[in-house]
Order: C-alpha cells, then sequence, then structure tokens
C-alpha cells in the first residue's frame, strides 16, 4: 500500500550480486527479464563468462561489472 491506502502497484527494482554463477544467472535473469522493473547485476570479476552473457543475453540488464575481487568484500554480508 502507498502512503495514501492505494493499493497500486510498488516500483521494485532487483538487484543480483554475481561471481561465477552463469549457469544459475542465465536462469535467474530468465526469469527477471520479463518483468517491467529495473534489473542491475554487479559482478564480481567472474571467469566464467557471467559479464558476456548479461551484456549479450540481456541487453536491458544494467551491469555493474567490477574488474577485481578487491570489492568483494564491500558486497559481503557482515559476519
Amino acid at each position: 500500500m502507498n502512503e495514501d491506502g492505494d493499493r497500486s502497484e510498488a516500483n521494485v527494482d532487483t538487484v543480483v550480486v554475481s561471481y561465477n554463477t552463469r549457469a544459475c544467472l542465465e536462469r535467474c535473469l530468465a526469469h527477471l527479464a520479463d518483468d517491467d522493473h529495473r534489473v542491475l547485476v554487479v559482478d564480481s570479476a567472474s571467469t566464467d563468462g557471467s559479464v558476456e552473457l548479461v551484456r549479450e543475453r540481456f541487453p536491458k540488464v544494467e551491469l555493474v561489472a567490477l574488474r577485481s575481487e578487491e570489492h568483494t568484500s564491500e558486497l559481503q554480508s557482515p559476519d
């Protein structure tokens, strides 16, 4: 519900964090790409073709491709 009590649809963005998960990522994006909302993939320097998959098969998906694993600690949840 919005602040006026209306049950109109909410705007939803989806963020997928990925590291060498090409097969799983492909299935995930195949389901998300058909929806009418923003999808963002943050890739942590994958070496399995994940970045190329997103660029080639899912052009509407926004991609942040980190160049090295040095930033992955910023994406992980605290212990």
